[in-house]
């Protein structure tokens, strides 16, 4: 799944933007349980970071091309005020 942190709402697009300072992302399940959470530093313009393969406990940065194809389809998944969380 691919969700873009860029405020313009929509299909796969996310109500908040990333501080490119650096922050923490913690995605909780409808239950409150943390499901997932990753610290990254200061962020560079235009590059996407993610797990490679899908749920490798480390993230990397991805060219165009890995981005696009490591994004699996998924059509239960909701991120919502409840769910995710930034902590700067």
């Amino acid at each position: 799944m691919q969700l873009f942190a860029d405020e313009k709402g929509g299909a796969n697009h996310l109500d908040f933007k990333l501080p490119p300072i650096g922050a923490t992302l913690s995605l909780y399940d409808e239950a409150g349980v943390e499901r997932d959470r990753v610290t990254f530093g200061p962020q560079a313009p235009g590059v996407t970071q993610g797990r490679l393969p899908d749920g490798a406990a480390s993230v990397m940065p991805f060219s165009r091309h890995q981005a696009r194809a490591s994004a699996m389809p998924c059509s239960t998944a909701a991120v919502n005020s409840g769910e995710a969380t930034l902590t700067r």
